[in-house]
C-alpha cells in the first residue's frame, strides 16, 4: 500500500438554525464556509450574485473601443490561445460580437510549436489582413514586447487575460482586463480566461439592452472554466451552475452534436463537472496537442451540421491517437523510473510527443508521489522541451531557478512549470535538480497526505445520501467532492479487475449494511486482514436504467478496531428527512398514486393498495428499519417523478417521516398509553415527566416549570420535549385542536413533533415559554397551560413543579479518561435505542457505573 497520511479537516461549532443536513454543513464548516449568509449563497447559487463586471478595471474602456469598431465597420481579430479556457473564450467572443453586429471578425489560434502567448510573427499576419483591433484572450499578461511591436504595427490592442502579473505596470496595450489587476474594485481574482472574456461579452450586451441574452453562452464559459482548473467558488461557482445545466438544452450545433455522440439524451442527462473535465475537454484539448486547436473554435461556430459531424469523426479519431501516445509514453517512461530512487523522476527521450508530456509527468506524480519531469528531445535543433508536475512541499519553479543556467528558458508555479533545455545539459541538470532537492525535502514530503472532510458511518453509503451531497455540486478545484473516513469494515471479498489485473474490486459490510462493488483503481494488492479503515469518494453509476451508489476508494488501512458504536448511533438517530431515494418496478405507476411500505424479510416493499409494486434497496430499507426498531419512527412516501428507461419506471420518491396518530378511544388513559408508545415505547416517563402530567391531568392544573423550583439538575428545553410532544398530541388527538407553541427556542421549533402537533395560531391550549418569548400573551383566553420560566417561582392560578433530582454517584461523565478507565459498554446518550435505555436504567438501579451526558434525565 502507498504510503499516506489522513488529516480529519477540523471543524468549529456552529448554531445556525438552517433546515440543511448537518453532514452538508459539517462538510462547509470544514472549508471555511460557516456563516449563514455563506451557506446560503453556496448551496442557492444566483446569477444575480455574479459580481458586477464593471468593477473591472479598463473594461469600460474596452467596451466602448469595441462599439465604436462595430459602428465603423472596423475588423477585428481574436488572439486566443490552444488550450480549453483559450479557444471557448475565443468561442464566445467571436460569436458575441457577431450578434451584436460586428462583420469584420477573424480570430488566430497559435500552434502549440509557436508557444503560448503573442508572437510578432503572428501579429504581423493579422496586421496584413488588414485588422484594426486585437482582443487577446487567456493571453497577453506578459507580452509587454509583443505588445510594443503591435503597437508600431497600428493595432489597437485589448488584452483579456487572468494570468498573473510580473509586475503591477501592465503591458502598454490600449485596455487591460485581469481580475488579478491592482486596480480592480472586483473582489474576485480566480476567473478563468474565458470568464474574464464573459465578463466582457456582459458589459457590451448590457450596453445593447441585451443583458439577459448574454447568458445564451454561459454552456460554453462552463467549458473553460472548468477546464482550466479554477477554484469553483463564488463567481466561477454561478458559471459553472448554471453552463451545467445549460449543456442540457443548448443553442450551440457544435457542443450539442458532440455531447450527444457523448452521453446520448442529452436533455435528461444531469452534466456534471466529471462530464466536462474528463469527456468533452479532453476531446478538445486533442487538437491543440496533436495538431491544430483552431479546429475545435470551428466546431463551436459553425452552423453547418455535416461540417459538425466531420469535425467531430476527427476529434475523436485524434483524442485516441492522443491517448495511444499518452500511455505509449507512460510505460516507457514508467519502466525507465520504476527502479530510480532519484528524489526528482527525470525522464527524456525523442520518442515522446511535446502534446502530453504534462499529462504523462501528472501520471507519474500520482504513481511515484515524487516531482517528475519528462522531456520530448528534438534532435535536430539539439534542444528538449520540459513538462514538470510537483509534489505539495516541493516548489517546481524555484528548483528550476536554482539551475536556470542550464536552461535556455523557464517559467511555471509552484505545482507545474515547464522549460527548454539543451541535450547535453540535460544529465547536469538531473543531478542539480536533485542536489537541490536533498536540501528541500524531508522523507515525509514524500507521504501523500489525503485530507478527510468527514467521518461517517456506512449506513451513510447509499444512493439517498449522495443525493444531499448533490446540494454542494457542481464540485472541481477549490469545492473538491468530498472524501469521507469509514472505519471498521469487514471486507467480504475482493478481486483483481482490469486489462492488466491492477484494480482492486472489493465488497464490504458493518452492522447489517453491504456495499458491493467499491473500487481502488492501481492497487493490485490487499493484505489478508479482515477489518479496515476506508478513504473513498462517492459517486452514481448506472447500470441497464438503474442507478447505484459507487465507492471509489483513496486509501485503505488496517483497523485499529476502536469502538464507534457511539457514532453509528449518533448517524443513526440524527438522520434528517425528508430524504431522495428511488425504486424501479414494471408496474404502471402514476405520480398522484399514494403508496404504502412495510417491512417484510428485511426489505421495505412498497404497495399500491394492496398490489405489490417494488421494495427499496437495501441499505436505505436497513435504515428504515433501525429507526423504526431503535427509536420508534414511521415513514410514508410521495412519489416526485417518473421516467420511463426501457421497460423500468424509474420512481423518484420522497422519504418523510410519519407523524399520523389517531386513537379511536378517547378516554385519557388510552390516549397517554397511546402517546407513551409512540414517544417512548417501553419506557417509563421520567420523574418530571410523570410529576407534570399528574398536576396537568390529574390535578386538572396549569403547570409551571421554573429551575428555581427544582434542586440537583438545571433543565434546558430538550428536557421537556417528552412533556410538550405528549401535551400537544394529547389535545390535537383529544379536542381535535392543536395547541399553540410560543417560542423562540431552535430546539422546541425543530422539533418534529411539535412541528406537527401544535401551531401557531389561534388555540384553548398553550405552551408558553417565556424564557425566550417575551412578548405579552393574555393567558385567560386560554383552558390549560404549560409555562417555561426560569426567572419566576410562582405564578396566580399556576401549580408549581416542585422537584429534587439526585443522580446517583454511581453516573459518570463521559470523558477520554472515564472511557479508557470504565470502557464504552455503559454509556447512556440520547441516541441509545429505547431496549438499551431500559436496560441501561436497569443498571442504574444496581449500582453499576454509568458514563452518560445530561441526557440521562430521561430516565431518572
Amino acid at each position: 500500500m502507498k504510503k499516506t497520511k489522513w488529516e480529519l479537516k477540523k471543524t468549529t461549532k456552529l448554531d445556525l438554525n438552517l433546515p440543511v443536513d448537518e453532514d452538508i454543513l459539517s462538510i462547509l464548516n470544514a472549508r471555511g464556509i460557516t456563516k449563514k449568509e455563506d451557506i446560503i449563497k453556496f448551496l442557492k447559487p444566483s446569477l444575480k450574485d455574479l459580481e458586477d463586471p464593471k468593477k473591472l478595471y479598463d473594461i469600460e474602456k474596452a467596451r466602448d473601443r469595441i462599439i465604436t469598431a462595430i459602428e465603423n465597420d472596423e475588423k477585428i481579430c481574436i488572439y486566443g490561445d490552444y488550450d480549453v479556457d483559450g479557444i471557448t473564450a475565443t468561442t464566445i467572443l467571436y460569436l458575441g460580437l457577431k450578434e451584436l453586429g460586428l462583420k469584420n471578425i477573424t480570430y488566430y489560434i497559435p500552434v502549440r510549436d509557436e508557444g503560448y502567448g503573442l508572437n510578432n510573427e503572428a501579429l504581423k499576419s493579422i496586421k496584413e489582413d488588414n485588422c484594426d483591433i486585437v482582443i487577446t484572450v487567456d493571453c497577453g499578461i506578459t507580452s509587454y514586447k509583443e505588445i510594443d511591436y503591435a503597437n508600431k504595427l497600428g493595432l489597437t490592442v485589448i488584452i483579456t487575460d487572468h494570468h498573473t502579473l510580473l509586475n503591477p505596470i501592465v503591458p502598454n496595450a490600449y485596455a487591460v482586463i485581469n481580475p488579478k489587476r491592482l486596480e480592480n474594485k472586483y473582489s474576485f481574482n480566480d476567473l478563468a480566461g474565458v470568464g474574464t472574456a464573459f465578463m466582457l461579452l456582459i458589459t457590451l450586451f448590457e450596453k445593447y439592452n441585451k443583458y439577459e441574452e448574454a447568458f445564451k453562452y454561459i454552456d460554453i464559459v462552463c467549458l473553460g472554466t472548468i477546464a482550466d482548473i479554477v477554484s469553483l467558488t463564488s463567481n466561477n461557482r454561478i458559471i459553472v451552475k448554471y453552463g451545467l445545466e445549460k449543456i442540457s438544452y443548448t443553442e450551440n450545433l457544435g457542443l450539442k452534436t458532440l455531447c450527444t455522440k457523448i452521453f446520448g439524451d442529452i436533455k435528461n442527462h444531469k452534466f456534471t463537472s466529471s462530464d466536462v473535465g474528463f469527456g468533452i475537454c479532453p476531446i478538445f484539448n486533442a487538437a491543440g496537442r496533436l495538431q491544430d486547436a483552431k479546429l475545435v473554435v470551428k466546431l463551436l461556430t459553425s452552423d453547418n451540421i455535416r461540417e459538425v459531424e466531420v469535425i467531430i469523426d476527427e476529434l475523436f479519431i485524434k483524442n485516441e491517437k492522443r491517448r495511444e501516445i499518452q500511455n505509449d509514453i507512460f510505460e516507457l517512461a514508467k519502466k525507465e523510473l520504476e527502479d530510480s530512487s532519484d528524489l526528482v523522476l527525470v525522464s527524456s527521450s525523442p520518442k515522446y510527443h511535446h502534446g502530453v508530456i504534462g499529462i504523462v509527468a501528472a501520471k507519474l506524480v500520482d504513481t511515484y508521489y515524487k516531482p517528475s519531469i519528462v522531456l520530448e528531445e528534438k534532435i535536430e535543433e539539439k534542444i528538449a522541451v520540459a513538462s514538470c508536475r510537483s509534489i505539495s512541499n516541493f516548489d517546481i519553479t524555484e528548483a528550476l531557478k536554482n539551475s536556470a543556467d542550464l536552461l535556455v528558458k523557464y517559467g511555471g508555479h509552484k505545482g507545474a512549470a515547464g522549460f527548454t533545455i539543451k541535450i547535453e545539459n540535460i544529465e547536469k541538470f538531473k543531478k542539480r535538480i536533485n542536489e537541490y532537492a536533498k536540501k528541500i525535502l524531508k522523507e515525509e514530503d514524500f507521504t501523500k497526505l489525503i485530507s478527510i472532510d468527514k467521518k461517517i458511518t456506512i449506513n451513510k453509503i447509499s444512493y439517498e445520501f449522495y443525493k444531499t451531497l448533490e446540494l454542494l455540486k457542481p464540485f472541481g478545484f477549490g469545492n473538491p467532492t468530498p472524501i469521507f473516513l469509514t472505519t471498521n469494515v469487514i471486507v467480504d471479498e475482493s478481486k483483481l479487475i482490469g486489462e492488466n489485473k491492477n484494480h482492486l474490486s472489493l465488497n464490504f459490510s458493518q452492522k447489517g449494511y453491504t456495499v458491493k462493488n467499491a473500487m481502488w483503481f492501481f492497487n493490485d494488492e490487499l493484505k489478508d486482514n479482515i477489518f479496515y479503515d476506508i478513504v473513498y469518494k462517492l459517486n452514481i453509476n448506472e447500470y441497464k436504467g438503474r442507478s447505484f451508489v459507487k465507492v471509489y476508494i483513496e486509501d485503505m488501512k488496517e483497523s485499529l478496531l476502536t469502538d464507534d458504536k457511539l457514532l453509528f448511533m449518533k448517524s443513526i438517530y440524527d438522520t434528517r428527512f425528508p430524504i431522495k431515494s428511488i425504486f424501479y418496478t414494471n408496474k404502471e405507476v402514476d405520480i398522484n398514486d399514494n403508496l404504502s411500505i412495510k417491512t417484510e424479510a428485511n426489505r421495505i416493499v412498497i404497495f399500491k393498495n394492496r398490489e405489490y409494486i417494488s421494495r427499496l434497496d437495501e441499505n436505505i430499507s436497513q435504515l428504515l428499519i433501525q429507526l423504526n426498531m431503535f427509536y420508534n419512527r414511521k415513514f410514508n412516501i410521495k412519489i416526485e417523478s417518473i421516467e420511463k428507461k426501457d421497460a423500468l419506471n424509474v420512481v423518484e420518491i420522497l422519504i418523510k417521516e410519519s407523524f399520523d396518530f389517531v386513537c379511536y378511544k378517547k378516554e385519557p388513559v388510552n390516549i397517554f398509553n397511546k402517546i407513551k408508545k409512540e414517544l417512548i415505547d417501553k419506557r417509563n416517563y421520567n420523574t418530571l415527566e410523570k410529576k407534570a402530567l399528574a398536576s396537568l391531568f390529574h390535578d386538572d392544573k396549569n403547570l409551571l416549570i421554573s429551575n428555581k423550583n427544582i434542586t440537583g439538575f438545571s433543565f434546558k428545553s430538550e428536557h421537556y420535549l417528552n412533556l410538550l410532544r405528549t401535551f400537544a398530541i394529547f389535545y390535537t388527538n383529544k379536542e381535535d385542536e392543536k395547541p399553540l407553541l410560543l417560542t423562540k427556542d431552535k430546539t422546541l421549533l425543530n422539533d418534529s413533533y411539535l412541528k406537527n402537533f401544535t401551531t401557531n395560531t389561534k388555540s384553548s391550549y398553550l405552551i408558553l415559554d417565556r424564557n425566550t418569548y417575551k412578548k405579552e400573551v393574555d393567558l385567560t383566553k386560554f383552558k390549560k397551560i404549560i409555562l417555561l420560566d426560569n426567572s419566576i417561582e410562582k405564578y396566580d392560578n399556576f401549580k408549581e413543579l416542585h422537584l429534587e433530582i439526585k443522580i446517583k454517584d454511581n453516573v459518570k461523565n463521559i470523558s477520554k479518561e472515564n472511557i479508557e478507565k470504565y470502557g464504552v459498554d455503559n454509556i447512556y446518550i440520547k441516541q441509545l435505542p429505547n431496549d438499551n435505555k431500559i436496560e441501561l436504567k436497569q443498571k442504574y438501579e444496581n449500582g453499576e457505573i454509568i458514563l452518560a451526558d445530561n441526557s440521562i434525565i430521561e430516565i431518572i
